[in-house]
């Protein structure tokens, strides 16, 4: 947040500053203007609790077999707004877990169908693809496309992987 403040205030103005990033790099510079903004949504969304919300709406209506399944949804939802995986556990992995042993439900299963969600998310959030997209030459736009279908597969797949494997 102090990078992003600092460097506001050296351009004097958001759109400046905007206009800085995309010269400096091109192919990537509107994504990397993401990072900030995605730690600025997490520490928001940590203490005032719309993450924690979300888990437990669903939560309540978990049983010991579908919370695997749940927590796998829930999570796709939360890890739009936080998409660093660190930062996605440090906000569901304890909840997830502790819930899991309350339900007995598996917590192994659980742990994995949020890592799985996080996961199937980063294929519409690609920030592992600004290295390669820069080196290749070319806009993320192109490679959304791609992703954008590994996404829609991963998800398919991941539900009922979590749904089947006991």
């Amino acid at each position: 947040m102090i990078f992003l403040l600092v460097g506001v205030a050296l351009q004097r103005t958001p759109s400046a500053y905007v206009d800085a990033i995309r010269r400096a790099a091109r192919q990537t510079g509107s994504m990397l203007l993401q990072y900030p903004m995605s730690g600025g949504i997490m520490a928001v969304m940590t203490p005032s609790g719309p993450d924690l919300t979300i888990a437990k709406t669903f939560v309540t209506i978990a049983s010991p077999v579908t919370l695997p399944v749940l927590s796998y949804f829930s999570s796709l939802i939360v890890t739009l707004l936080i998409p660093s995986a660190g930062g996605h556990w440090a906000v569901q992995g304890a909840f997830r877990s502790a819930c899991a042993l309350g339900l007995h439900a598996s917590v192994t299963r659980t742990a994995v169908g949020v890592a799985m969600a996080e996961n199937a998310s980063n294929m519409l959030q690609p920030f592992w693809a600004v290295s390669v997209v820069a080196i290749a030459g070319v806009r993320v736009q192109r490679v959304m496309g791609y992703t954008a279908i590994t996404f829609a597969v991963s998800l398919v797949i991941y539900a009922v992987t979590l749904w089947l494997i006991p």
